[in-house]
């Protein structure tokens, strides 16, 4: 229905007139309806980068530091990162103004080098600069811009003549600072994914307990590994081996390397640089050296650093000495032909750490047919800082067999024998001797993914719980997946009569999909059938 109408003076006629004219005109259509525009998907999150995987994979990696510029002009800066990407360098690592004086941001300058050249980049964040809101903004941004990793540390002292004009905050140690940075991740949180912590180890450090003290703490409030001091002595190799064999395969150790250039240069870092230690014979082979013969001792001095250094690092840290380019492309093509070019493959792996991280226990009785793919499924975790105790349960067939054939093969397979008294009595069995701070369970005729401990100790460790758990599925004797019985699980925190309620009414009742904080069975353990 149309109404017409008018003000003032308005009659009949002049309505039916307006009206005969309306009719007249051409009848409108109906407007269609306004497109939707599409929704935007939501961006995949990124957990971790080409440096991380290759990393995690065994293969050593090269991390290169080159110190940011001292002006606002990044064209010299930018072509010597080209330089060292094109020469294989994994990883640009940036400093934040170093002994304390000022230079371009190491996180502003690592976000034009990711954005431009695709190179992965490891910026320093010291604690002497900015508090926790300063912190925050920097590492959203970061996040933002697709950096996925962080070296974290104290920061060098502000010199005694500056300190009236340039103030220290220090709101945060190394050790807090990793926490901080870990907890701003997880579902509903800051960041969706985390942002990978390095920290400092200083193999030249006079009290090297005190150091490998420190650098455990670091791993436990989050540090995925550590870029070390340069080794320039026989002191700082040995302390590399002990580093390895205290804090395990969990911890990533990439060792300094920092080629000295000249007698003065190397005098200087033994008598001037804290951290720094170089042996009296590598600074009497520089005597009277000229510049180019000087760097090419140098070179030589460091490849064989390098070289003793691989049994015990995951890769290498090469610092660039006076932004010399050239040298360190000469080093990183000599490392790649030389040292870098196998996988990693350590004795050491086979030797278990006196206090893992992680212990996995699995009940073992008449599964002969399954206990070796489920071993071997452990022995391929991502996750390498654990020990395997395997408490044979007086099966009669040949699983008392495999089990110590296993342990004669990898010295982190520990193996209880004892008379038949059930699955929780080897449960226990194996909670008894258990050193690790986190508790595993293993059924023998079961095989587990290879990133199903480390997934479960990101999630426990970016949220702080004490328990998470993850899917399954059942598989047939071929391997075949049995979809209906798989198991989807939401990811979750719960906490209190929450965790309770979801305990007994929804959450998956099994010991073996799970990773337990130790505290949980200070006071308990399975029940045993009498």
């Amino acid at each position: 229905m149309r109404i017409l109408g008018g003000c003032c003076g308005t009659t009949p006629q002049h309505i039916a007139a307006l009206r005969t004219a309306l009719d007249a005109l051409p009848e409108a259509l109906p407007a269609a309806p306004a497109a939707k525009p599409a929704a935007a998907a939501k961006p995949a999150v990124e957990t971790d980068d080409a440096f991380l995987r290759k990393l995690r994979t065994g293969q050593r990696v090269i991390a290169v530091e080159l110190d940011s510029p001292k002006d606002a002009d990044m064209t010299a800066y930018l072509e010597g990162a080209r330089r060292l990407q094109a020469a294989g360098a994994d990883l640009l690592t940036i400093a934040d103004c170093p002994i304390a004086r000022a230079r371009m941001d190491s996180s502003l300058v690592a976000c034009r080098v990711h954005r431009e050249l695709g190179m992965n980049v490891l910026p320093h964040m010291t604690c002497r600069d900015r508090n926790l809101n300063a912190t925050k903004a920097l590492l959203l941004g970061l996040y933002a811009e697709g950096v996925r990793e962080v070296l974290a540390i104290t920061g060098d002292p502000i010199p005694t003549a500056e300190r009236d004009e340039v103030k220290n905050v220090y709101q945060f140690n190394s050790r807090k600072l990793a926490q901080y940075i870990v907890s701003l991740a997880g579902e509903g949180r800051e960041m969706p994914a985390p942002i990978t912590v390095f920290g400092a180890l200083n193999l030249n450090a006079r009290n090297f307990e005190v150091e490998l003290r420190r650098a455990a703490e670091k791993l436990e409030n989050g540090m995925s590994g550590f870029l070390t001091q340069p080794v320039l002595s026989a002191q700082a190799v040995e302390n590399l081996k002990k580093a390895r064999e205290t804090l395990g395969e969990r911890a990533k150790i990439l060792a300094g390397i920092l080629p000295v250039v000249s007698q003065r240069n190397a005098i200087f870092m033994e008598n001037e640089v804290n951290g720094i230690h170089v042996d009296d014979a590598i600074i009497q082979r520089f005597e009277g050296l000229d510049r180019a013969a000087g760097e090419e001792l140098g070179l030589e001095v460091s490849v064989q650093a390098a070289k003793a250094a691989a049994p015990y690092a995951d890769g290498f840290y090469l610092m660039t000495p006076f932004n010399r380019v050239a040298l360190m492309e000469r080093l990183i093509a000599r490392l790649r032909t030389e040292v870098t070019a196998e996988k990693i493959k350590r004795e050491e792996h086979a030797v278990p750490c006196e206090k893992p991280l992680l212990s996995i226990i699995v009940p073992v009785y008449k599964v002969e047919n399954y206990l070796q793919k489920c071993i071997d499924s452990i022995l391929a975790q991502t996750f390498t800082d654990f020990e395997l105790i395997l408490v044979e349960d007086g099966s009669p067939d040949g699983c008392p067999a495999l089990c110590d054939a296993a342990a004669a093969k990898d010295a982190r397979i520990r193996v209880l024998h004892q008379k038949n008294g059930g699955l929780s009595a080897a449960r226990n069995a194996g909670l008894d001797v258990a050193r690790g701070e986190w508790i595993g369970f293993v059924d023998s005729d079961d095989y587990i993914a290879p990133e199903m401990y480390e997934t479960l100790y990101k999630a426990v460790q970016s949220t702080g719980a004490d328990l998470a758990l993850c899917d399954y599925a059942e598989v047939d004797e071929a391997g075949a997946p049995c979809q209906s019985m798989h198991v989807r699980l939401e990811k979750k925190v719960f906490a209190g009569q929450d965790l309770l309620k979801n305990a007994t009414d929804s959450m998956i009742q099994p010991a073996w999909n799970k990773l337990y904080r130790r505290a949980v069975f200070a006071q308990l353990r399975y029940p045993e059938v009498s």
